[in-house]
């Protein structure tokens, strides 16, 4: 029922929420907009029981009261009204299907809730809002494919938010005017996802272990400032945007990743007072024109900065130093590059490499320039774990399971359990290949063992000549074995493997969106999660690139390949091997095999088209015998063992067979 007293306002102060800690809004006070106040939860006389009931009996201008409490429903707003949770325990869950709030009005305002399960479609969200002035402040969301999707409106507002395993934290699609603030993102594939929308201010936030911190597609006017991007999937990119104009990133700290900030075909970016450093490469301007670095430091990256057939670039009053590869590389570009210290008075000595005619340096500056290191949100780094927020996965039916612990007694007795004595098999795991025995027992069709390991990939294709053949599987079957792993293949009899529809251009958006339809099957509980690695052989990844590891949703599990890549750089006569070995070397990604573990790993001095430091990496790691190295990465199938000397590294003694559940980089 409707109470016209008591409602928040200190109920909106802004209340930190990285560290996941529940929040509490205050007392019910008056309300400031004048309107009425409903009461969901608690034990007051004429409570309403869910969140909908008292919704579909407000107005404009009142406010919903939640208390704390878990509401399994999914939620339609159609008024103009503030729904705020009396602490983020008012946990709203949409039960895995579904959105768990669509918003059908203007001037809604969620606030103070947790949000989590939304349901795995491609227009499921835990979020969805087609109207302007929508606002989003101090909530958790988790769990889901989508978190807030803001389409076709304006005046959107997320502040003080944490997004925690969300394949995409927030969609911005085709709006005006949208504000990302002070908030958090946790595992997400990508943290914050803007197409065809002007006027977008992203500030004080934090990304960290997931895919790409932003990603940015035909936008317009950018503010990404005072954010901190870090340890984030090493072969994606903590700021990408492409086919944009107009962005501004400022006093931003990005590191320990692939590409720090990567603009692929930009007009009119800017760059300053930010702090880059341990990532493979710091900034790529990709034919990109009128682009400016400034006033920031860069170092202990491989590259600092690499310009790809990039124009009118100014790369100015930067301190550029201790990067292991190249300073600056201008691969067709031309670059003013004046005015930066280079970390000697002499200058860019062996600092810059390519197209060195039209790069020019000098005056350089005699000592570095003074800029402080405390750019970037500081929020707290790790949320706290939400895995045991969901409910389990019901217990499988198995015949003749007479301590019915979810596994038969026929498998018990093979492997030495007592059928008659319950085990919790959901957790057992005694061979460490990150399979527990109910995973075990639903594939022993397919050649499973609890007490050997076990690597299980399933591959997708966009075309049905795509795949390995029976030859070069065979090999890798047997590398695996020689270390007691046993290699299984899903390429169409362990009840996967599709074949999907072209996509012609295919980014990190696309390929969340195919991980979600193919391989969960847009179910987010899919018992192949955290079971099989999962393989998309694609006609084409971005405009050029060959293939990495992505984040579908929360965990480095999955890879993808461009076939017409390596069909038109290979002759046909190697296609086939070279198949197989990109094919293994993405595969030990995410097995753990990355370059913070050994810079030998996708060492860019091996890749690098420039001859001083290609000599130089070249030399430096010719023993390490491994398809890891970009070296060998299309001769060798196999990992190496780390048995030639200096140089050379252990990569089989460091797969990790659960890296694909839990991974982690920085």
């Amino acid at each position: 029922m409707k109470k016209s007293a008591a409602v928040l306002v200190a109920v909106m102060l802004a209340v930190p929420l990285a560290s996941l800690a529940s929040h509490h809004a205050s007392s019910p006070s008056p309300a400031a907009s004048g309107g009425s106040t409903l009461y969901v939860g608690g034990d007051g006389p004429g409570n309403y029981t869910s969140i909908q009931a008292a919704v579909d009996h407000a107005g404009d201008g009142d406010t919903v009261y939640v208390y704390g409490g878990t509401y399994r429903e999914h939620v339609t707003v159609a008024s103009s009204i503030t729904i705020v949770g009396a602490s983020t325990d008012a946990v709203v869950d949409a039960r895995a299907n579904d959105t768990a709030f669509t918003l059908t009005a203007p001037g809604i305002t969620l606030h103070s809730l947790h949000i989590r399960n939304s349901g795995g479609g491609r227009a499921d969200a835990l979020i969805s809002s087609r109207f302007p002035a929508t606002s989003v402040t101090d909530c958790l969301l988790s769990r889901a494919r989508q978190g807030v999707i803001a389409d076709g409106t304006s005046d959107v507002t997320v502040h003080n938010c944490t997004f925690s395993r969300v394949a995409k934290g927030v969609s911005l699609l085709s709006c005006r005017d949208t504000n990302v603030t002070n908030s958090t993102f946790f595992k997400t594939g990508i943290g914050i996802w803007a197409y065809e929308t002007t006027g977008i201010v992203i500030r004080d936030i934090f990304s960290e272990q997931g895919g790409t911190g932003v990603m940015l597609r035909a936008v317009h006017d950018v503010l990404v400032q005072r954010s901190t991007l870090s340890s984030n999937n090493e072969n994606q990119v903590n700021l990408y945007a492409e086919y944009a104009d107009g962005i501004q990133v400022d006093d931003c700290h990005i590191h320990d990743s692939g590409f720090a900030a990567h603009f692929e075909e930009c007009t009119d970016v800017a760059m300053t007072g930010c702090h880059i450093h341990d990532n493979k490469i710091a900034v790529r301007f990709s034919e990109s024109a009128s682009c400016t670095l400034t006033h920031s430091d860069v170092y202990a990256n491989d590259v600092a900065v690499y310009l790809v057939a990039a124009e009118n670039s100014t790369i100015s009053h930067n301190n550029l130093e201790q990067n292991y590869v190249s300073t600056l590389a201008a691969d067709d570009s031309a670059c003013d590059a004046r005015y930066n210290w280079w970390g000697s008075r002499l200058g860019p000595v062996d600092e810059v490499h390519g197209s060195v005619m039209r790069v020019r340096t000098y005056p350089w500056l005699q000592a570095p320039e003074n800029h402080s290191r405390t750019a970037g949100a500081q929020h707290a780094i790790r949320p706290a774990d939400l895995d045991g927020e969901t409910d389990s996965a019901p217990p499988l039916s198995a015949d003749n399971d007479t301590d019915g612990d979810g596994v038969p007694d026929w498998w018990e007795e093979q492997y030495g359990y007592n059928p008659e004595e319950w085990n919790d098999h959901g957790r057992l795991d005694p061979d460490n290949d990150g399979l527990n025995n109910v995973e075990e027992y639903r594939t022993d069709q397919w050649g499973s063992h609890p007490f050997q390991q076990d690597l299980f990939i399933e591959v997708d294709v966009m075309n049905a000549s795509y795949g390995l053949t029976e030859k070069k599987k065979q090999q890798m079957t047997a590398a695996f074995a020689e270390h007691n792993i046993s290699l299984h293949i899903d390429d169409g009899g362990m009840g996967g493997s599709d074949v999907i529809p072209h996509e012609g251009y295919v980014n990190y958006a696309t390929l969340v969106d195919l991980y979600w339809t193919y391989f969960l099957n847009e179910k987010p509980g899919c018992w192949r999660k955290g079971v099989f690695h999962y393989v998309i052989l694609s006609d084409t990844l971005f405009k050029t690139m060959p293939g990495f590891v992505f984040i579908g949703w929360d965990e480095a599990d999955s890879f993808a390949l461009s076939m017409r890549y390596y069909m038109q750089e290979i002759p046909a006569v190697f296609q086939d091997h070279v198949h197989a070995t990109v094919f293994m070397h993405e595969l030990g990604h995410t097995l753990g095999l990355f370059h913070d573990l050994y810079p030998g790993i996708d060492n860019e001095s091996s890749l690098i088209p420039f001859p001083l430091p290609f000599i130089e990496g070249q030399l430096t790691y010719i023993r390490y015998l491994s398809c890891m190295s970009y070296q060998y990465a299309w001769q060798i199938l196999d990992y190496s063992d780390g048995s030639r000397g200096r140089g050379d590294f252990d990569d089989w003694g460091h797969v990790d067979l659960t890296f694909f559940q839990d991974s982690h980089w920085g």
